[in-house]
């Protein structure tokens, strides 16, 4: 993830699957994801049949409260 000149990124065991999303298959989340998610999913995207959430990184590793987001 990028917060203007910084740059960042997480550090994971293992990965099940990389994938690669169309523009066309992510849309803004469902109300009832962004309700129960506090903010933390930034956009659901569905390729083929599944949905998968997609996370505010910034969010998610406290950034936000640093550059004031």
């Amino acid at each position: 993830g990028r917060a203007g000149d910084r740059a960042g990124g997480l550090l994971v065991d293992s990965a099940r699957e990389v994938l690669k999303l169309a523009q066309s298959d992510v849309s803004a989340p469902p109300s009832l994801v962004t309700d129960q998610a506090e903010g933390f999913v930034k956009a659901v995207a569905r390729p083929g049949k599944r949905l998968l959430m997609l996370i505010d990184f910034l969010k998610v590793i406290g950034e936000e409260k640093l550059d004031g987001h």
